[in-house]
């Protein structure tokens, strides 16, 4: 009885030690945001963050995703547009070019690699001449070594 208490006991302190010294991915990502903004800032000292965004996993063919979900999403109102105001239009061709691109996204998510993950921030800091200003980027985040590997102004 004593052993198992013992073996339950080292188990969980290595556990919680392991828990608590790695850093979760979430707080890499983050990092890697706050260093790229700092080391990238006319005053790294007045780096304030305001807002996290939702982190996403993001692919190799992630802006084709972004394209067809567009499409998607202007063929799927304008068939709610039709139905909801009652026009006398048919809206078969609309369904079935929707179902097409369906069919091309969930194609495309069979092939997708994943490259790392996307997230947008919002931020306060000094520009050039002292101002303080609130930002807003996009940003991709590497997942082999945790850097930015795109930023993008936020529109």
């Amino acid at each position: 009885m004593k052993l198992k208490t013992l073996c339950l006991f080292i188990f969980l302190f290595i556990s919680s030690m392991a828990l608590f010294s790695c850093a979760s991915e979430q707080d890499k990502i983050k990092n890697a945001v706050t260093d790229y903004i700092k080391t990238n800032s006319n005053d790294p000292s007045s780096y304030e963050a305001v807002e996290w965004g939702e982190i996403t996993e993001e692919f190799d063919n992630s802006e084709k995703r972004r394209f067809l979900m567009a499409q998607i999403t202007g063929f799927q109102d304008e068939i709610i547009r039709v139905e909801v105001n009652n026009l006398k239009k048919d809206t078969t061709l609309y369904v079935q070019k929707r179902d097409e691109l369906f069919e091309q996204l969930g194609e495309l998510q069979k092939v997708g690699k994943p490259i790392g993950w996307r997230l947008t921030h919002q931020f306060r800091s000094k520009n050039a001449f002292g101002g303080l200003v609130l930002g807003q980027l996009e940003f991709v985040v590497s997942k082999d070594d945790f850097k930015v590997i795109n930023a993008a102004v936020v529109k």
